[in-house]
């Protein structure tokens, strides 16, 4: 059961890797575009940032990833070419086919290839559940923390996998 919690866990920081939105170095096949939809875009070059606001729609085509939110903040470095951080605020739901969350703030930064969600998050993989007060996701280590606040305990909830590889480890494990 533990192994296939931290498997579940695991599964999520594809998810989250969403929130990057510059990828791979570009191949010689044609990029599919990214897409930000908003009620009112603001940008300041001098303060080299950028937000979206109001029902705020990322759509990336070339990892099939669409972010819905409140607002959208980007914070890049002097040149405007690259994200060092970018933050998400207010009934934030990244889906990306069977992958999914739901928050109320994600703030990812690329550096540290590190999201944090908080306020109520919320993954799913299929069915799977994880939840906490605090999620972070570090993808160069592979590794999640979902952690409790004293109020708000963490929870996994995995569903059997029917004729699975996981369905079959624990009938033999009986």
């Amino acid at each position: 059961m533990r192994a296939r919690l931290l498997f579940s866990l695991v599964l999520v920081l594809v998810l989250l890797q969403a929130i990057e939105l510059r990828g791979a170095e570009p191949t010689k096949k044609e990029r599919k575009p990214t897409t930000i939809t908003s009620d009112h875009l603001e940008v300041n070059r001098k303060l080299h940032w950028a937000v979206y606001s109001g029902d705020v729609v990322l759509q990336d085509r070339e990892n099939d990833i669409t972010i819905l939110s409140d607002r959208l903040e980007f914070f890049f470095d002097e040149k405007m070419e690259e994200v060092k951080k970018a933050v998400a605020v207010g009934s934030v739901r990244v889906n990306s086919g069977t992958r999914r969350s739901t928050s109320e703030r994600a703030e990812y930064l690329p550096a540290e290839q590190q999201v944090v969600l908080t306020g109520n998050p919320k993954v799913w993989q299929e069915d799977d559940l994880v939840s906490g007060s605090k999620i972070t996701i570090f993808f160069n280590e592979d590794r999640a923390i979902a952690e409790g606040d004293g109020k708000t305990r963490v929870q996994a909830v995995i569903h059997p996998k029917k004729g699975g590889k996981d369905l079959k480890r624990e009938q033999e494990s009986r």
